[in-house]
């Protein structure tokens, strides 16, 4: 028996023969057939997947096959996107259709995680090599993957800076809790510099021979090490009694070892008979009498042993310096003083330096007239009394005006305490100045502002003491 079959949609044709027989179909010859199975859809690769952060995501697709269709997969419809710079779940959605029956669809999770650590990359060198008594400023950092500000960055160096090594740490997470990589920077901190020594009074001193000596001193200090004053070692062979040159040399060093040295000239000089000139000052018919020593105060503060060669005029008033090394000498206008006039000094009382000697009855021109250039000095301030008053002496006649300014002078230990007077005395060669209450020490800065002046204009420097 041969039989047959052909199929097609929506119906059947059957055709059957026999051996020997004939057959003849009483019925209908064709079936109508329905397609009811939908396309197969298979998703490949891994569902769900993962991507990191940032790269590019490549995905795998999907195969699509049916019984009657054949393959599908080229029709295909993928919608949805995976953004790989944004963090968490991403849905892809496939679907297929044969045409007769409802879309098969399905879907693939891809996951966007973040897992990769910032890079901390230092800023400058990763090691430094600085100077003690200085200033460390942060280099910083930059942070790929992270914010730069939430850097966090320990162990930096206080300024001012001590000596020693220091580790500087740089540590940094993510949004996502990945932690960096530790950084680090070896900040490495020497003493080099020498400390500084300052004298305390003139570098260069001259003495009488026979006169006390008492140094003065000196003060060291160091950017590192600070006050190395009692760290000082003196060198002082100064004989006073013997007449030479002296130096004495002041040695220091830091605690790194850096050593420093100043010196000092002391000059003793043989004493003699003073010796003077005298020139005419101006207003007033001054004359300044200026000794090469100190004398002492009796005799040379008496206006009779002084007297001019052509009127034989005495001195009004005599004013000697507290140093004893100026004498200024008032005389009356009337007759004035002759373009030629001489002076006598030693005439009427002996004038001694301070150790008895006599200076002879000695007779000198005074330069009348002539400008006085010369700038006047501080000799000698004291407090003279136990509440607001202290003295400043000067040895030369000073400008009135000029030495009673109150903005001339500053109380450089106590600014809440300046003075509130300044008063020259009738020799011109005394200022006073009253406090308004008695700081613990003083130190007074005199031609502040502006200058002091010597009664023909020559400026007093600026000083303190």
């Amino acid at each position: 028996m041969h039989s047959r079959v052909l199929h097609w949609i929506g119906c059947i044709l059957l055709v059957v023969t026999l051996s020997g027989q004939s057959c003849t179909p009483t019925g209908p010859s064709s079936v109508d057939v329905q397609d009811t199975t939908p396309p197969t859809l298979t998703v490949m690769g891994p569902n769900p997947a993962t991507v990191e952060r940032g790269d590019v995501y490549r995905d795998y697709g999907a195969v699509a096959f049916d019984a009657d269709a054949g393959d599908l997969t080229s029709t295909i419809q993928v919608t949805g996107t995976v953004d790989t710079s944004v963090v968490g779940s991403h849905t892809l959605t496939y679907s297929v259709s044969d045409g007769v029956n409802p879309p098969t669809t399905a879907t693939r999770t891809v996951n966007v995680v973040d897992t990769t650590p910032p890079v901390i990359t230092l800023t400058g060198a990763a090691l430094l090599d600085l100077e003690c008594g200085g200033t460390y400023e942060e280099p910083g950092a930059t942070a790929s993957g992270a914010d730069d500000n939430s850097i966090v960055v320990t162990g930096q160096p206080e300024n001012p800076l001590a000596t020693g090594v220091y580790l500087v740490r740089y540590n940094v997470s993510d949004a996502a809790g990945n932690p960096a990589e530790e950084k680090t920077r070896f900040v490495v901190v020497h003493d080099s510099t020498a400390p500084v020594i300052s004298l305390i009074g003139p570098a260069s001193l001259t003495i009488d021979a026979g006169e006390a000596f008492v140094d003065p001193g000196a003060t060291a200090s160091d950017s590192c090490s600070g006050d190395l004053t009692d760290r000082i070692v003196t060198e002082n062979e100064v004989n006073p009694d013997a007449p030479g040159v002296y130096t004495i040399t002041y040695n220091v060093v830091d605690f790194s070892g850096n050593a420093a040295s100043a010196t000092r000239t002391v000059t003793v000089q043989a004493v003699s008979s003073v010796q003077w000139a005298a020139n005419y000052a101006g207003p007033g018919y001054r004359v300044i009498v200026r000794f090469s020593q100190p004398v002492q105060q009796a005799g040379a503060s008496l206006p009779s042993s002084y007297r001019t060669v052509t009127t034989s005029a005495q001195p009004t008033a005599v004013a000697l310096s507290a140093d004893g090394l100026t004498a200024t000498l008032a005389f009356e206008p009337v007759g004035g003083l002759s373009s030629n006039e001489q002076l006598q000094i030693g005439v009427g009382g002996q004038i001694l330096n301070w150790l008895g000697n006599v200076t002879p009855v000695t007779t000198k021109s005074i330069a009348a007239n002539s400008a006085d250039t010369q700038a006047p000095g501080w000799t000698l301030s004291t407090k003279i009394n136990a509440t607001k008053q202290f003295t400043l002496n000067f040895n030369e006649v000073m400008d009135k005006a000029s030495a009673e300014n109150l903005a001339h002078y500053q109380n450089m230990t106590d600014p809440n305490n300046p003075p509130l007077s300044a008063s020259l005395d009738a020799n011109g060669t005394k200022v006073v100045l009253t406090f308004g209450s008695e700081p613990v020490t003083h130190v007074i800065r005199v031609s502040v502002g502006n200058t002091i002046k010597d009664i023909n204009g020559n400026p007093f420097p600026q000083m303190s003491f």
